[in-house]
């Protein structure tokens, strides 16, 4: 596939296949030919605010329009910036990468990117993980089976990989990337159970091939593809995505993570697949509009 309107900024031909795009500064990519000879490891430019060889680089593996890619780089900037902690800096916009977890000078202080000020963590949800008790920074997981009001059930990122094990039942989880403005709260289950019950009733053994089972019911659709592995709905606009493009889909939107098979009776009596446009949103907006 050709990215329309991208040079390599290298090679300065078409790109085709993966583009390799850099978080930092707009007008770089990369194409997979200069990427895997080395670049942009030794693509440094002399001038001030230019692109260096310490920034982030997103691959783009199928073309996307100018406002995913502006979304892409700017999570990623946040990821490392919060979660693999480095910092920009404003002016040359060279990123020093922060200590190790285990060096003398380890910090965790909160680094906002092309900024010179801090500012609260956006990916500390203030919520404690049920899962190993820990407070959730980064992607938290909700459970739409249970009940979230007084309390919800919430699961770290590390801790939802096992949450069919650590929650023990067949639950479906929503997931927020960011602390939100206004929390899903209700006394009733916002979902049915929709995964698929074996007539055995042995759930875990239907989920030990999740991470390649296919949804032949969803598609995703950025990359017109049936969903294999996880599955994302948009609670808001009833989007579906692919494991990849959950990463460049509107950042004030949340997600209903799907990971195994789930009954097509339930699935269609909760949203129609054929006229996706008259499935009303699951969740109301949870981020304060911005101005």
């Amino acid at each position: 596939l050709k990215h329309p309107d991208v040079c390599c900024y290298n090679c300065k031909l078409d790109i085709f296949g993966a583009r390799f795009h850099c978080a930092v500064c707009e007008s770089v990519d990369i194409c997979q030919n200069c990427e895997s000879a080395g670049l942009p490891g030794n693509l440094t430019t002399n001038t001030e605010g230019g692109h260096d060889s310490s920034h982030i680089m997103i691959k783009i593996p199928y073309p996307l329009d100018s406002a995913e890619v502006a979304i892409a780089s700017r999570r990623a900037r946040v990821l490392w910036s919060e979660r693999d902690a480095a910092t920009i800096d404003a002016t040359t916009k060279r990123i020093t990468p922060r200590s190790r977890s285990n060096s003398v000078d380890s910090s965790y202080a909160t680094t906002v990117v092309a900024t010179g000020r801090r500012e609260p963590n956006p990916l500390d949800h203030h919520v404690k993980c049920n899962g190993c008790n820990t407070n959730i920074v980064g992607p938290r997981y909700q459970c739409a089976n249970c009940p979230s009001y007084p309390v919800s059930y919430n699961l770290c990122a590390e801790c939802e990989r096992s949450s069919f094990v650590i929650h023990p039942f067949p639950h479906v989880f929503l997931k927020f990337n960011r602390r939100v403005d206004h929390p899903v709260q209700t006394p009733h289950p916002l979902l049915p159970v929709i995964y698929e019950i074996p007539a055995d009733g042995d759930f875990m053994d239907s989920i030990g091939n999740a991470a390649h089972y296919i949804h032949e019911i969803a598609f995703c659709d950025l990359c017109m593809t049936p969903i294999r592995g996880v599955w994302y709905r948009c609670g808001h606009c009833n989007s579906d995505l692919c494991d990849f493009h959950e990463q460049t889909h509107n950042e004030d939107h949340s997600f209903i993570v799907i990971k195994a098979k789930a009954s097509l009776g339930v699935l269609q009596e909760l949203w129609d697949f054929e006229n996706p446009s008259s499935n009303a949103p699951l969740l109301q907006p949870v981020f304060n509009s911005r101005q």
